[in-house]
């Protein structure tokens, strides 16, 4: 079940000269550091920049962003429950994240830092001499596909994911595919690229924003289905939605990377038993064998990890001479929670949350289906404590709205 934490918004006016638009007031604690989503009245209409006040520290400004997708404002939360939201005498609110555009990727960064590129054009993997069993399975143009990320970087500017390793050229950084699927009666594999079955790529962009709160990017990707008639190859729709904040961790501090995968079936989907498929993630080149550990919630690592479940699972290890961890929750709405993992005891660092480890079962045409991930990246070592605390704030999905 969803739990949402209440507030109480007394709507002074949108219109009057008076600065106060807003009284705001949490109804349970509010957890310092952390994104907040902020619901607005319906009638709301955002026409000057605006800001939080606390109430017990009215010298402390809270920067706030509207999202008019949804018609919600964001905000980093200082730990107070009660605050004022104020017409703001900047002119402009200040946009430390920024997207940028190239021919082939969107740039997410902050504060001039690069956090991660998607790839909206299908990737080259240039000419490889075909050595591995993986690549044998077809010309490296296979491997090609768009609605990925790679790179992603610490906050400190580590490069914290692989794309087309030689040993696996169909891994892409972060990527979602589902493996073992009968459509019709035929096995289509949307993960191995190079068995020529099925494949995943971007069709087209639904919004794009940014500003002092977080990063948006919202892709619509297609899943493609070789081995149907031309006219009715696109087995399922899907849309990333992606969300990014900047958030303190003791002096230094934390990417948040919120991505909810939005998949709609546009033909049965089987999805039988298997060990693998889904929400994958493929870790730095240097994070072989004993140069990563990996840590689950439940206090599973390397050796015991693969086919165990839990709320979240750490990678971490040494890239360019010091620590670097990428943190995967899993949120409790999704299918099979807590979803189980598949981990490479050895070898390179991957990680993919694996719900058909647990049994059949199917997506079915006309049906939306939702899975909701959070990615925390930052720069030292495991902080198992840390990541408790961060994924109960996840888990409670912390959208304050009116009564």
């Amino acid at each position: 079940m969803c739990r949402i934490i209440f507030i109480y918004l007394l709507v002074i006016s949108f219109l009057s000269a008076d600065e106060k638009i807003l009284e705001v007031k949490l109804t349970s604690d509010s957890i310092s550091g952390m994104p907040y989503k902020l619901s607005m009245p319906s009638n709301f209409v955002q026409t000057t920049p605006l800001k939080l006040i606390s109430r017990s520290n009215p010298a402390a400004e809270i920067s706030v962003q509207y999202s008019s997708e949804d018609n919600s404002l964001w905000f980093i939360s200082n730990g107070d429950k009660e605050f004022d939201l104020m017409k703001s005498d900047k002119s402009t609110v200040k946009g430390e994240f920024i997207n940028g555009q190239t021919h082939d990727v969107t740039k997410v960064q902050f504060k001039g830092r690069s956090i991660f590129e998607y790839h909206h054009a299908h990737e080259p993997v240039g000419d490889y001499e075909i050595t591995d069993r993986f690549l044998k399975m077809a010309e490296p143009k296979w491997y090609v596909r768009s609605a990925f990320i790679h790179p992603l970087y610490s906050p400190a500017g580590k490069l914290v994911t692989d794309n087309f390793p030689l040993d696996h050229p169909h891994h892409k950084g972060l990527w979602f595919a589902w493996t073992n699927t009968k459509i019709a009666g035929k096995k289509v594999d949307f993960w191995n690229l190079g068995l020529k079955q099925g494949t995943v790529q971007f069709a087209g962009y639904k919004s794009v924003e940014s500003g002092s709160v977080f990063s948006r990017v919202s892709a619509n990707h297609n899943w493609i289905n070789f081995l149907a008639e031309a006219d009715s190859r696109i087995a399922l729709k899907e849309n990333w939605d992606i969300k990014t904040f900047n958030i303190p961790k003791g002096s230094s501090n934390a990417w948040v990377i919120d991505l909810t995968s939005t998949q709609s079936p546009q033909v049965d989907i089987h999805l039988p038993e298997y060990r693998y498929g889904g929400f994958a993630y493929r870790g730095a080149k240097e994070w072989v064998d004993d140069k990563h550990i990996v840590l689950t919630s439940e206090g599973k690592t390397k050796k015991d990890a693969h086919t165990s479940s839990g709320k979240w699972i750490a990678y971490s290890g040494k890239v360019d001479g010091s620590f670097a961890t990428v943190a995967v929750f899993s949120h409790p709405q999704n299918f099979r929670f807590p979803e189980p993992f598949r981990v490479w005891p050895d070898k390179g660092s991957f990680l993919n949350v694996a719900p058909s480890q647990q049994g059949d079962w199917d997506l079915k045409k006309g049906h939306v289906y939702k899975w909701i991930y959070r990615l925390v990246i930052y720069d030292g070592e495991i902080d198992a404590k840390w990541l408790n605390k961060t994924w109960e704030h996840f888990s409670k999905n912390l959208e304050v709205k009116a009564p």
